[in-house]
């Protein structure tokens, strides 16, 4: 099975908070890990980058949208409890990841809404498609692709007589740069 995306933590969350009085961040992964079968290698997957593990980050952004929803408390640091409003939308399970993102909308007034003129160069906020750091991964991955795409273009439109250039000045670069 694959690793469920952080929006599909949050139901399961708020279960488990609701079975037990306080827990921290890692004691969500064995019982969230049981629930969705994964396997060892699952759990401990790394980012490409090799910046922590997987699903370790999307438990932590399930925790970090529930408590900027205003679903869990957190009493003290690195622990978390869920509230009386997340009880109440616990009876709803299919409504709680709309709460989440309009209590996400509402804190942030500057958003543009659906609706208005969007800019060029605006990031996309939809918060139930990837972690902000697999976006941020996504992001840098398409402008690579972008780039050795224009690079290749560039290369290509060449006459055999630039391209003979171009190949005799990347040579001398690289004596260089070994040297």
């Amino acid at each position: 099975m694959a690793i469920p995306k952080h929006d599909e933590l949050r139901v399961p969350i708020l279960s488990i908070l609701h079975q037990n009085s306080e827990l921290k961040l890692k004691d969500f992964i064995d019982p969230l890990a049981k629930q969705f079968n994964l396997t060892e290698a699952e759990i401990q997957e790394m980012y490409p980058s090799g910046n922590g593990h997987i699903f370790y980050d999307r438990v932590s952004w399930a925790l970090s949208y529930l408590n900027m929803a205003g679903l869990l408390d957190k009493p003290k640091r690195g622990v978390y409890k869920i509230n009386e409003s997340g009880i109440q939308l616990l009876k709803t399970p299919e409504k709680v990841n709309s709460y989440i993102d309009q209590k996400l909308l509402d804190r942030e007034p500057t958003r543009q809404k659906k609706g208005t003129e969007k800019t060029d160069f605006e990031i996309e906020t939809s918060a139930s498609d990837f972690t902000p750091q697999e976006k941020l991964y996504t992001s840098f991955a398409n402008i690579k692709k972008s780039i050795y795409a224009e690079i290749l273009a560039t290369i290509l439109s060449k006459t055999p007589t630039e391209f003979e250039r171009l190949v005799v000045l990347l040579l001398k670069k690289w004596v260089m740069v070994v040297k």
